[in-house]
């Protein structure tokens, strides 16, 4: 017995330490991230050098040429953080979409996402957030035979992730409906727009 309650307090002290071992490194990359994001965003709006002499500094930007110089530096500013750069790309493809520029939008999920896949492999939550990104370009654009097989796989990746009651597969699920929807396939459509209906009312309730 004594032996037995040994090795399980060891077991504990091990866990603990493994535990807050994890907790830290987390804790780490995310400062990191935060510093890195800091860095990248004032280089963007052009305000790390006071004594910049260029001919940009002082000059009234539009937002789509802040844009377009925030994707120039992605990857020199995340050269040695690629997960970071990536959540980037991601968060910069969503923005040209927003202003309806679907192939630079696209152009930036597909690097993300073939980046994510090397880093992580198939099966991972960034790959198919990826997934789900671009297969939402794809259905902008108007590209249903691509935009498909994209959310469907997202939505598989998912479920096999996170189980059929969350947020990320109501999403997916959601979005297939709309490909299908568009293509007057609507008895396909319908019991996937239900599936994300149930999962949000379940979720947040029926008044949300």
């Amino acid at each position: 017995v004594a032996v037995g309650l040994s090795v399980l307090a060891f077991a504990a002290v091990l866990a603990g330490a493994v535990r807050e071992r994890t907790i830290r490194a987390q804790a780490e990359f995310e400062a990191a991230k935060a510093r890195a994001v800091k860095d990248y965003l004032v280089g963007v709006f052009g305000a790390s050098d006071p004594y910049d002499t260029s001919p940009e500094r002082g000059r009234t930007m539009t937002a789509l040429a802040l844009l377009d110089r925030g994707r120039a530096r992605v990857d020199t500013a995340f050269s040695a953080q690629p997960e970071i750069r990536d959540e980037m790309l991601t968060v910069l493809g969503g923005v040209y979409a927003n202003l309806g520029l679907y192939d630079d939008a696209a152009s930036l999920h597909e690097r993300a996402l073939a980046s994510r896949r090397q880093l992580h492999g198939d099966r991972h939550a960034a790959v198919a957030e990826s997934m789900t990104e671009l297969g939402n370009v794809y259905l902008q654009q108007g590209k249903y035979k691509e935009a498909e097989p994209m959310l469907r796989d997202a939505l598989a990746l998912r479920r096999s992730l996170f189980g059929n009651e969350s947020e990320q597969v109501a999403r997916s699920a959601d979005r297939l409906a709309t490909v299908l929807e568009q293509q007057a396939r609507y008895a396909d459509a319908e019991p996937l727009s239900r599936e994300a209906l149930a999962i949000r009312e379940q979720l947040l309730g029926p008044r949300h």
